[in-house]
This record gives structure tokens, sequence and C-alpha cells, in this order.
């Protein structure tokens, strides 16, 4: 059986109304346009109308209907005991046996090498160029390059492999991310410079980007302080990072989240020197969490999810929009529109939200 999913809360927020301005707009209360928001009621086809023109969107850009419920089956939980309902875990098929692991910390992150692509073997510094022995004959399967910073576009590999397209992720910056881009280094880049609102990201992106590009809305994330389980230190607000014993790590410079960090620190009224640790940073949302967790930190600012893989406590800061953006000159590469396919899945939809602190609702949704 099909349900009706509503996206009206991005669409919402993206023409800049609150709940209580749009329902008085269409002519509903704003109870009722709350219980149509979040999924709980269906419009009728007049009110759906009325949303579709406030908002200046057709339709079938507000609502979806869902795929078919997922196959509930029965799994020996390991280790022996009970997990609560909403727990989320790793399934695995042993034999006659089906398991169900916490999905949480080792569980949660696979650190593995990535297989090199070939060895140089001469190189030429007037041109430029290196000669590269292959690792493998040819490449069997055309890929798709992507930077950012966002560890969940890794969970695009396997539906991508199914149509046949390799995706080579890299974890880089916003900054850094869309400067590959701008270099022809990779074909879509991720970013988060927008804001909460996300209004200002073609902006950023213009200013960076010397090309038309078209950007793609992701997902929202909630960003807060990353801290110890149960949050003993009682960290809340960005001056609780100035006490004296809070050890803090950062993020690379050029990362939203570093902006992020920067915005709060100037709104405090703050100087940065203040914070310890604001000049030491790692590259990534997991690897400042995976900090947290080892006890070389008291805090960091990153996503929701990174602190849920790894067991930690989190005291959220904000909701920021995740963008893609891919040049028009590759809007219709096979590659390229595979991965819009593939996010656009509302099966991928479900298992990017199931990391925690995920908003699916614009996924694959031009801005």
């Amino acid at each position: 059986m099909h349900r009706v999913k509503s996206k009206l809360r991005e669409a919402r927020r993206s023409a800049g109304l609150t709940q209580e301005e749009l329902a008085r707009t269409v002519g509903v209360s704003r109870q009722a346009y709350l219980a149509v928001e979040g999924g709980k009621s269906v419009p009728s086809t007049e009110v759906s109308l009325r949303l579709a023109r406030a908002l200046g969107r057709p339709v079938e850009a507000l609502f979806e209907l869902e795929e078919d419920s997922p196959l509930i089956v029965c799994a020996e939980a390991l280790p022996a005991g009970k997990m609560s309902p909403g727990a989320r875990v790793r399934m695995a098929q042993v034999g006659g046996r089906v398991l169900a692991r916490p999905f949480a910390g080792e569980a949660a992150v696979i650190r593995s090498f990535v297989a090199p692509s070939g060895v140089v073997v001469g190189s030429s510094s007037a041109s430029g160029t290196v000669d590269v022995r292959l690792e493998e004959p040819q490449v069997k399967s055309p890929y798709v390059v992507v930077a950012g910073c966002d560890p969940s576009l890794a969970i695009a590999g396997d539906p991508l492999r199914e149509r046949g397209v390799r995706l080579d992720w890299m974890e880089t910056g916003s900054s850094a991310s869309l400067g590959m881009l701008a270099a022809g280094e990779v074909h879509i880049a991720g970013c988060h410079l927008g804001g909460e609102t996300g209004r200002d990201v073609s902006i950023v992106v213009r200013k960076i980007v010397p090309f038309p590009c078209t950007i793609v809305g992701y997902a929202a994330w909630r960003q807060g302080f990353i801290v110890g389980p149960s949050n003993p230190l009682g960290i809340s607000r960005i001056e609780d990072l100035g006490r004296p014993g809070v050890r803090f790590v950062n993020r690379q410079p050029g990362s939203g989240t570093r902006a992020l960090f920067d915005r709060l620190v100037t709104k405090a009224g703050m100087a940065s020197e203040a914070v310890d640790g604001a000049d030491r940073w790692l590259n990534g949302h997991l690897a400042v969490a995976e900090a947290v967790q080892a006890g070389l930190a008291d805090c960091a600012i990153g996503i929701e999810a990174a602190a849920a893989a790894y067991g930690l406590g989190f005291v959220p800061i904000t909701e920021e929009r995740y963008d893609l953006v891919a040049p028009n000159r590759f809007a219709e590469s096979a590659p390229v529109m595979a991965l819009l396919q593939a996010i656009r899945a509302p099966s991928f939809r479900r298992k990017v939200e199931s990391l925690g602190g995920y908003d699916g609702a614009m996924m694959g949704q031009t801005v």
C-alpha cells in the first residue's frame, strides 16, 4: 500500500514562510496545516492546489507516493538481549541465522584502504603529465567523482553499482569541493555554505565556480556540539568552549562547519584564541567525533549522525541544508544522471534519514 509523503516543510522554508503564514494563505487552520506537513493528514485536491499556488511549485513537488512498506523480518539480536524500538542495526545472514548487531561504533563506521588505480612509471615536469601503469587492464565502468564532507554520500555506492557506475567520493570541505569543481577535477561538489535556509548557496557557487551549474538539494542536517555520552561537562553554548579545561577540536579552514564555528564565536563576542583547540583541526565529521570518543577532545562541532555513530552526546545548534552542485555540461552525462536517480529513490532517503539528524525531503530537487 502506498502512502502520501509530504515535502511541504522544505518548500515552505525555501519560500521563507512560517507554518502560520502558509496556513493563513491557503485558508486552513494552523493545526490542519501541521497535520499535512507532518504527513499525518492528506489534503484535499483544493487545498493541495492552493498550497502549490502559494509556494510556486507543482503539486507533485509537494507530495509524493512512498514505496510499499519495508519488509519486516525476525532476526537474532547480537549480543543477546533486548533492543529497544528505534535502535539501528546492521543485518547479516550467516548460514541459517539472520543476525542483527547494534549500528554504533565500529559497526557504523568502516575504515578501509582505497585500492590504487595504478603506479607512476614516468613523469614529465615540462608537460605536467605522468605515465601510469594501470592495475586494471581497462576501466570497466564509468565513474562519478564527488567531493564533499557528507559521509552519507558513500551509501550511494551500492545503488550506483547496480546502474553500472562507480562512485569515487573524496572527503573534502565545502570550499575545497567547489574549488575542485571549478578546476574541472570532479563531476559534483557538495557544500553547506548557504546558511540555514540555503538561499545564499547560488551566490557562493557563482563566486567560486566560473561556469553555469545546477544545484540539487540533498538533505537538511542538524549540526551541533558533539560531546561525551550524557554531556559530562554540560556544554550547551559556544561560550562554554572558553571555560578552563574544555578541549575542543575544530574542522579544517574552508569547511562549512569551520564557518559555523567562526560565526558563533563572532556572534558571542569571543576571540577564537579563547577556545582551547580552535587552531587544532581534523578533516571530516566522523574524524572529529572519533577524537571525542577517544578522549582526545571534550567537544567538537559536527552533524548529529556522526555523534550517533560513535555513541556520543549531541547538543543541537542549527539545521543546515546540504546541496550538490554539478556543472551544466555534465547534467546529461550518464554517471551524474545515475547518481541523481539513486538519491531520488525513497529507499535511499530512508537509509540516510535512519543515520539520525537528516531530513531528506528535498533530495534530488533542483534549487
